[in-house]
């Protein structure tokens, strides 16, 4: 389950560390199994959207004892990167994958002559989204000599990463944290339905008094307008602030959270799933805001009713 100490860590670390070009923000999924990590292999394939041309590079990592990570690729040229942790959280996202989210500073360093503890020889592939995210999947074979790592059994990494530290305007801390929450989730629903274990995919938590789970798809009813915020894309809040009640009933949404104002009303912050509206199509999450808690009702049970 997702708690609020990871969405405060995270909000914290996107207001201080966003913009710097040296910090970077992740998340890394554990106990990835080669039939989940093929499953959001081909789920990621699948979408045409990304930011960049996907492409599977093949590194060579040796870790020195000093700390310093030493990267080859394949044309040989050497690169050496010295990361400094400054904290981390793990959260159970499900009974067999925690995740850990850290934040770290990588700086550029020069040749290393200290002694290698670990090769780790990796094939990835990444893919970025909207210029702002990036789901790196990588086969990895490691070990303690570079001939262990080559005999090595192939492991297999899922990370997501914010790389998105030159965005103008910088979307705002809270939309950057709710957006690599959600990206967890949907990773890790992708592998427990890969694995098909019976206790999978595990349960989202509930919003306190309301029959709702965050990360569940949700409805706009009919008549209310959505507050909405910068989601990036370079450009300040669409429709003025403000999404128009005869649009956001039409939108399908899914809930972040559920936060209380200064006067005590309770708000859910709701995100977009791909959607079209006139002419124009809309990517995942592009628009951000929020209504009041009564305004969304489950999808499910909105179209039961209807």
């Amino acid at each position: 389950v997702m708690d609020d100490r990871a969405q405060r860590e995270l909000r914290g670390w996107f207001t201080k560390h966003a913009a710097n070009p040296r910090t970077e923000i992740e998340a890394r999924i554990r106990n990835v199994t080669q039939i989940g990590f093929e499953a959001v292999m081909a789920h990621l394939k699948s979408n045409q959207l990304w930011t960049n041309s996907p492409e599977e590079r093949e590194t060579l990592d040796c870790i020195h004892v000093s700390g310093v990570r030493e990267t080859i690729d394949s044309d040989n040229r050497h690169t050496f990167m010295r990361k400094n942790k400054i904290k981390d959280v793990i959260v159970q996202v499900s009974p067999d994958h925690p995740v850990r989210f850290a934040v770290a500073e990588e700086m550029p360093g020069s040749a290393d002559e200290s002694p290698v503890s670990q090769w780790r020889f990796k094939q990835r592939i990444t893919f970025v989204h909207k210029g702002m995210f990036s789901f790196e999947l990588t086969r990895v074979r490691a070990g303690t000599s570079e001939q262990a790592a080559r005999s090595a059994p192939i492991s297999h990494e899922i990370e997501i990463e914010f790389c998105g530290q030159s965005i103008k305007p910088m979307p705002n801390a809270q939309y950057l944290a709710d957006s690599l929450v959600m990206k967890v989730r949907d990773v890790v629903s992708r592998l427990c339905k890969a694995a098909d274990a019976p206790q999978q995919p595990a349960k989202r938590p509930r919003v306190a008094g309301s029959a709702l789970s965050e990360g569940q798809q949700v409805l706009v009813s009919k008549g209310a307008a959505v507050a909405l915020e910068s989601a990036g894309h370079a450009v300040g809040a669409p429709f003025d602030g403000e999404m128009p009640a005869e649009l956001a009933e039409r939108v399908p949404w899914v809930l972040s959270h559920v936060e209380k104002d200064d006067a005590g009303s309770e708000h859910a912050y709701i995100m977009s799933l791909p959607c079209a509206i006139h002419t124009r199509s809309y990517p995942l999450f592009f628009f951000y805001g929020s209504v009041p808690v009564a305004a969304v009702v489950a999808k499910s049970q909105s179209s039961a009713s209807s």
